[in-house]
């Protein structure tokens, strides 16, 4: 489960960096703007932000369980398995998401702008 959350979450937020550096090099600004980091340190901070979000899953016996006749862990149907997931889809995807869905956007408009 820790492995999951933490993909779902690097993804996201990999996808945003690569969002802000389009948005940054259409706008014909340096990349090293970004944040004023490196893409390498970019992109040791996202796996870092995920594990911390992902945390949870390990420390909380509540959210993931063990199904004995399924003979695998799947999430939890308590409270703490729900919010849980809730917090990691908005905190760790749906947010960087529409960062970069607004990235993109201003990519749109800089090129509509922009003389041929």
């Amino acid at each position: 489960a820790l492995l999951t959350c933490t993909v779902w979450t690097v993804m996201a937020l990999m996808a945003l960096c690569i969002a802000g550096v389009h948005l940054l090099t259409f706008a014909r600004i340096h990349y090293d703007q970004l944040f004023g980091l490196r893409p390498g340190i970019l992109c040791m901070l996202s796996w870092v932000i995920s594990l911390v979000l992902a945390l949870p899953s390990v420390t909380n016996g509540h959210i993931v369980i063990y199904d004995a006749s399924l003979r695998h862990c799947v999430w939890g149907h308590s409270d703490s398995g729900l919010k849980f997931l809730t917090y990691l889809l908005i905190l760790g995807v749906l947010i960087p998401a529409a960062f970069s869905s607004y990235a993109y956007i201003r990519v749109l408009g800089i090129l509509y702008h922009s003389p041929i």
